[in-house]
């Protein structure tokens, strides 16, 4: 006890020594013991907020009204929102602002219950009290209410407005923001990672920029290189080792204005080591024989091998030239013609593959204002120059393929199932065209993305294409006891009804019949109409065509006419798209014309076969007095009854086998194989370019040269 009592006296003298000392050297203020400076902070422009306004130095307080703000808090690990009350600007002191605290509340309203929920107002109501509210003359009121005190450039000012709405368990009054709740977290996080990050050096060598300098000008006169390419290759490339090849390149081609190149790239895997080649010759003038090559081993991808080929001879040639580069990357080509496309926003190009590598490339273009074309050149076409400029090629791009591999894997479950047998025979015999059906699956004829009769159409393509439609064969196996067996097909009335007996069915055959009819003057003035060839050139695709031919002569079942059931099926047949091809229609307006073709055909063969077969269907049950609260009383009912227990056990273990029918390319239960998944996870798209919480850190709207400081290049 003694020690204990010595060891508190000596803390005690010590604190007391301490503050003592501090008030001597007027490092603390006499009165208030507060420090007479406050500690400088740096302050991070974020042009897309606006701060409270700062007011003028005094010892006063100031009342404000009507002033809403919001900011991050780190400690909640959420957006914290607030009505100024209060603001002081002592001297010397930062400005510090005293809010009521609101919080928003994560109930909809039944007036937005319908829109999805980055769509739904975001509405505020005062917080009763929580672990945020400080000690202050406000929160001793007898209101409950709670408020907090912060640095006035620690927020920014949101737009709010009164709402006349009423939210149970929560008390009025209460209020509406502009802009929705996600959007408001996303630009707090963002503005609390500016005034939270440090700043960084922008001289990015390891070592001094003086003595590096003095270094190249021992080996090379930098005088004699164009400013624009010397500042350009030492700002951009890494590492050193390659500022003097490019330099010296850049010298050797200063007088020329009429650039070509032949580029080339390679991938080479070495001990599951990645590493990308690339090279260049300069072809304007072979006597020179000027070339270069390099490798890197980042993220490693056939198309930036390519692309690091294109960026290393551009930034080496003299400003307002005309550079012409030919290349075998048709991939590289369409990128770089698709820069100038006004489609392609900001948030579109971070989606593009190797995005920072590509605005390298803009920069170096605009910055030395070339004038650039891209010209395809045949892989192993047996052109000299280009077999000059070509590695050796081993092309996988894991993120893309890996993908592939997967939905392969899942198609091939898919068709193994056995009620589409039919469908697998059809595609062993290449009656169906993948590339349109996959199209065709998700077009939208309506002007919203999502709504209720895209919703049923959908569903449609999805049940014909699967042999899942509700028919009575899947009802009578669901709802045995509810339909008292009867399974008689209501459009025919002789066979049993399923979905295999559905596009066999007489009644079916015969309503169809003038649909195909009236269709087939369509189809025929629609190809007539965009062609610009002779009609007798492809005429017989027309006229001879199965989809349309049947007409004449009903079949006896529709698997005679494969070409048919397919279509009828929501696939798109080859013989449907071959009349295009034989005109000499491009592709995207047989997108455009087909699709809509297939959806005008679809939809009358849904109203003319569906339903009226749904308003009978719909009869019967009035008949038998079922209703919907009928089928989900008897499916409580049955899972509760132990008679019941054991079958469907039994029916759930061999769902693979039985009549129903779960698609495996969309099923929540997606199973990836332990060899895929590896790669699955660790080849996103993130990982690709930038990371997306790291991008937060950034202003992705502006671009500048400080952004291409890290161009992983090596030299070979």
């Amino acid at each position: 006890m003694e020690r204990n009592k010595k060891f508190t006296i000596q803390q005690k003298r010590m604190t007391t020594s301490m503050v003592q000392l501090l008030t001597r050297n007027i490092i603390l203020n006499q009165n208030n013991l507060r420090l007479t400076f406050d500690v400088p902070v740096t302050n991070y422009q974020n042009p897309t907020v606006t701060r409270p306004k700062i007011i003028a130095q005094s010892s006063k307080i100031t009342r404000i009204k009507n002033i809403w703000i919001a900011y991050w808090c780190p400690r909640t690990n959420n957006v914290i929102y607030g009505r100024i009350v209060e603001k002081n600007h002592f001297y010397n002191h930062h400005q510090i602002i005293t809010f009521e605290h609101f919080i928003h509340i994560p109930d909809s309203h039944p007036y937005s219950h319908n829109q999805t929920s980055r769509s739904r107002p975001t509405y505020l109501t005062r917080c009763t009290g929580c672990h945020l509210s400080e000690h202050n003359i406000y929160n001793n009121t007898p209101t409950n209410n709670c408020y907090i005190t912060s640095l006035s450039n620690s927020t920014f000012i949101i737009n709010v407005s009164k709402s006349n709405l009423t939210f149970q368990n929560y008390r009025k009054p209460f209020y509406k923001c502009a802009k929705q709740h996600s959007t408001i977290k996303q630009i707090a996080i963002i503005d609390f990672n500016l005034r939270s990050s440090r700043p960084t050096p922008s001289n990015t060598n390891s070592e001094d920029p003086i003595i590096y300098r003095s270094h190249l000008q021992q080996s090379i006169d930098l005088n004699s290189v164009n400013f624009l390419n010397r500042n350009l290759i030492i700002q951009l490339v890494q590492p050193n080792s390659l500022h003097i090849p490019l330099l010296n390149l850049s010298l050797q081609l200063n007088s020329y204005t009429n650039l070509d190149f032949y580029t080339d790239g390679s991938l080479v895997r070495d001990n599951d080591i990645p590493t990308m080649g690339y090279g260049w010759i300069f072809t304007s003038d072979l006597t020179t024989n000027i070339t270069h090559s390099g490798a890197s081993c980042e993220w490693a991808s056939l198309t930036k091998a390519e692309l690091l080929a294109i960026i290393t001879a551009l930034i080496v040639c003299p400003p307002n030239s005309t550079i012409t580069i030919y290349t075998d990357s048709n991939n590289c080509i369409n990128t770089f013609n698709n820069l100038q496309s006004p489609k392609l926003t900001t948030r579109r190009f971070q989606k593009i593959n190797n995005c920072t590598l590509w605005n390298t490339l803009k920069h170096i273009i605009s910055t030395l204002k070339l004038s650039v074309s891209l010209i395809k050149v045949k892989v192993h076409s047996g052109d000299a120059l280009n077999d000059a400029a070509e590695c050796r090629y081993a092309y996988q791009n894991i993120r893309k393929s890996i993908k592939r591999i997967i939905n392969f894997q899942y198609f091939e479950q898919h068709l193994a199932h056995q009620n589409l047998h039919k469908i697998k025979q059809y595609a062993l015999n290449k009656n169906i065209d993948w590339e349109y059906f996959q199209l065709w699956f998700k077009y939208n004829s309506f002007s919203k993305p999502t709504s209720k009769q895209y919703s049923k159409h959908i569903s449609w393509r999805i049940k014909c294409s699967s042999n899942n439609l509700p028919m009575l064969d899947i009802l009578n196996r669901n709802y045995p006891d509810l339909l008292n067996n009867h399974d008689s097909c209501f459009l025919c009335s002789t066979n049993k009804e399923s979905n295999e007996h559905l596009w066999n069915c007489l009644r079916v055959l015969s309503l169809i019949t003038p649909i195909f009819i009236d269709h087939y003057n369509k189809f025929k003035t629609l190809i007539t109409s965009e062609s610009n060839s002779v009609y007798a050139l492809y005429s017989d695709s027309i006229m001879r065509n199965p989809i349309f031919k049947w007409t004449t002569k009903p079949p006896q079942q529709i698997f005679d006419i494969p070409d048919l059931h397919c279509l009828l099926m929501n696939f798109v047949p080859i013989s449907l798209t071959y009349p295009f091809k034989a005109a000499k229609i491009n592709k995207n307006t047989t997108k455009r014309i087909l699709l809509k073709f297939l959806y005008d055909l679809h939809k009358d063969i849904y109203e003319q076969i569906w339903k009226v077969r749904a308003n009978i269907w719909k009869d019967f049950k009035k008949a038998n007095n079922i209703t919907k609260k009928s089928f989900i009383d008897y499916r409580r009912n049955h899972n509760h009854d132990s008679t019941h227990t054991q079958h469907n056990i039994q029916r759930n273990n061999n769902i693979e086998r039985s009549n129903g029918y779960h698609c495996s390319l969309n099923d929540t239960r997606r199973h990836i194989e332990n060899n895929n998944l590896w790669i699955y996870l660790t080849s996103s798209n993130f990982l690709h370019n930038l990371p997306w919480l790291s991008s937060l850190n950034e202003d992705l709207s502006k671009f500048h040269s400080t952004i291409f400081d890290n161009i992983f290049l090596s030299h070979i």
